[in-house]
């Protein structure tokens, strides 16, 4: 199991080790403020994406790449303007079991 942690502007995934503690796998600086943060998975795929909405007015969608241990960005898409405005959906990402 694998979580993944967010600290402002820092994205971290993080597993638990055999003593139980969590050992940190990958950190990410990114731009701009992490604002909403949810995991998904298409329909018959074994991989879970993170979904992300930030205060840049983009909602991205990564992937962790164990090989390069690193996260790809796998879409990035421009909902708003930037800043901290109320009329930019940035807070609001939210993914059914279905995974749309």
């Amino acid at each position: 199991h694998e979580f993944v942690l967010t600290r402002g502007k820092v994205l971290e995934l993080v597993r638990p080790d055999d003593s139980g503690e969590l050992e940190s796998v990958c950190e990410m600086q990114v731009f701009g403020k992490i604002r909403s943060i949810s995991s998904l998975r298409l329909t018959g795929d074994t991989k879970d994406y993170i979904v992300i909405g930030s205060d840049s007015g983009k909602l991205v969608i990564l992937e962790y790449l164990p090989d390069k241990v690193s996260f790809n960005q796998v879409h990035c898409e421009t909902f708003g303007k930037s800043g901290m405005r109320r009329i930019v959906p940035g807070e609001y990402v939210a993914v059914d079991p279905q995974g749309r």
